[in-house]
C-alpha cells in the first residue's frame, strides 16, 4: 500500500508527482531556515515546490531533466557524476531540497551532498527509513548529521497533477541531511499545519487547473433522491 497514486495508461518512464506546496512550507516552518540561502531544486517538475521555496530562501535554482513549464531549465542532475558542469547560477548552493524518483534517492543524496554547502532535504516515503542499502550509503555514514521530519498528516501524491482532495495510505516526510552541524533530534514530526498553510492559489498558477467548484451532498429529498448543490470557493487565497 505504500505506494504513489499512479494514473492508468500514463507514461511511466517519469516520475511525475507533483509536491504539495503546503508541504514545502512545512519545511521552512518547521524543520530548516532558508534565510539568505540559495537552494537548488533539481527536480522541479512544474514548479510546485520551487514557488514556496521563493517565499522563503533568498535564490532558488529550478530545473529538471525534462522541461515541464517555463519555470525551470532543462537539465539531468545526475550527470554531474558524469562531469558536466553546473547551470548558470549553481556555482554556489547552500541547501538542495528535491523530490527525487524513489528508486534514484541515494544517487539524488549522493551527488546533492556534493554539491550543497550546508544540507540536503528530500521528501520521501517513511519506507525510506529501512533497507540495508540506505544504512550503508546514508544513515551510517551521517549518522548524528540526518533526522527524518514526519508529517502527522498524510501527504497525498497523484501522477501529474495536484489533486487536493486525494488520499493515501502512503506516509511521507522530509529525510533532512547536515553537512556542518549535528541535527537536534533524529525523528521529528511535523505537528498539523495544511490548514495554515495551504492557499487556493496554490492550485490556480499551474499549468492545470482544478476547478473552482466542489461538490457537496445534502439531504435525502422526496423519493429517496440525493440533491446536490454546487458551491463557489470565496475569492481569497484561502480554500476554506
Amino acid at each position: 500500500m505504500a505506494q504513489r497514486h499512479a494514473i492508468s495508461g500514463a507514461d511511466h518512464g517519469l516520475d511525475d508527482f507533483p509536491t504539495y506546496p503546503f508541504a514545502t512550507r512545512a519545511l521552512c516552518e518547521h524543520v530548516v531556515d532558508l534565510a539568505g540561502m540559495t537552494v537548488w531544486e533539481p527536480t522541479c517538475n512544474r514548479g510546485n515546490m520551487v514557488r514556496p521555496l521563493r517565499e522563503y530562501a533568498a535564490q532558488v535554482i529550478a530545473t529538471d531533466i525534462v522541461r515541464y513549464s517555463a519555470l525551470g531549465r532543462t537539465f539531468d542532475f545526475l550527470s554531474l557524476e558524469r562531469g558536466a558542469e553546473r547551470p548558470a547560477g549553481a556555482e554556489r548552493v547552500d541547501w538542495v531540497i528535491a523530490n527525487p524518483p524513489f528508486r534514484l534517492l541515494e544517487d539524488f543524496i549522493r551527488v546533492a551532498l556534493t554539491v550543497a554547502e550546508r544540507g540536503v532535504a528530500m521528501i520521501v516515503r517513511t519506507q525510506v527509513l529501512e533497507g540495508l542499502g540506505r544504512y550503508e550509503a546514508i544513515y551510517r555514514p551521517y549518522h548524528g548529521y540526518f533526522s527524518f521530519a514526519q508529517f502527522v498528516e498524510r501527504v497525498a501524491m497523484v501522477e501529474g497533477r495536484l489533486d487536493r482532495l486525494a488520499s493515501t495510505a502512503t506516509a511521507y516526510g522530509w529525510l533532512v541531511l547536515e553537512k556542518r552541524q549535528a541535527r537536534p533530534s533524529a525523528l521529528v514530526h511535523i505537528a498539523p499545519c495544511r490548514y495554515a498553510l495551504e492557499f487556493r492559489t496554490d492550485y490556480i498558477l499551474g499549468p492545470v487547473r482544478p476547478p473552482l467548484r466542489r461538490r457537496r451532498l445534502r439531504a435525502a429529498g422526496p423519493g429517496g433522491r440525493i440533491a446536490v448543490r454546487s458551491r463557489r470557493f470565496r475569492t481569497s487565497r484561502r480554500w476554506w
